[in-house]
């Protein structure tokens, strides 16, 4: 009933519950926004040797997004929670230990601001306990984690009872960069195929004097030669 004892209609029902439901919303979003939960930026992401992905399944990358997805759950003040710190075995990087096969100062594409700051640390975090570690740092305010290294084979950490070994890896690449790398160990004969070990792939002998024309050009150059075409 409405004010005064009259009944409402279905579209003043539809209407009332609906500004409750937008009100209810509002607060929460407002609510969520306060925590500050983690966010993942994969800006400076690379691959190097001894941190490369090339010999991991599909499994192993549903793992990462899990973990991922987990901590997106938590806010800033994981910093401060050392009882979750010891659960994510989230903690600095010693990078003196022995045989650590990268230094900090190898990680020359991060900006000097971060990589030299006293006040940022780089830190690591489980995958799962033997999947491997996540490898990066949080920004300013540790509502962002920068990923800069992916870590399967445990090599951040070489330990003692392993005799401080350090496995090798291999770089993952794309379906183009794998194709790239076939083609150029690759052959022609009368200019009609390309061929490498026990994959053929034919191509016209137009499409052979293209592929030799650009694979010796850099991306930026492929990218600025498309666009004027298309333009």
């Amino acid at each position: 009933m409405a004010k005064g004892g009259r009944r409402l209609t279905d579209e003043a029902k539809s209407k009332t519950l609906l500004k409750a439901s937008a009100s209810t919303s509002g607060k929460r979003l407002e609510k969520d926004i306060d925590k500050s939960q983690l966010s993942f930026s994969f800006q400076y992401f690379r691959q190097i040797p001894c941190f490369q992905l090339g010999e991991q399944d599909n499994k192993w990358f549903v793992s990462v997004l899990d973990r991922l997805k987990d901590l997106s759950g938590r806010d800033s003040s994981l910093m401060a929670d050392a009882t979750a710190k010891k659960a994510y075995r989230l903690h600095p990087i010693v990078w003196d230990q022995p045989n650590i096969p990268v230094k900090k100062a190898d990680l020359d594409w991060i900006p000097n601001e971060y990589r030299d700051s006293e006040e940022i640390e780089f830190q690591q975090f489980e995958i799962t306990k033997s999947t491997g570690r996540v490898i990066g740092f949080f920004n300013e305010t540790n509502e962002i984690f920068h990923v800069v290294l992916l870590d399967p084979k445990h090599n951040i950490c070489p330990t003692e009872a392993t005799g401080y070994r350090v496995d090798k890896t291999r770089e993952c690449l794309t379906d183009y960069e794998e194709l790239l790398v076939q083609l150029k160990k690759g052959r022609t004969i009368d200019g009609k195929y390309i061929g490498h070990a026990q994959r053929m792939i034919w191509l016209e002998e137009e499409l052979v004097e293209v592929f030799q024309k650009y694979e010796a050009k850099t991306w930026a150059e492929k990218m600025e030669e498309l666009l004027i075409k298309e333009l």
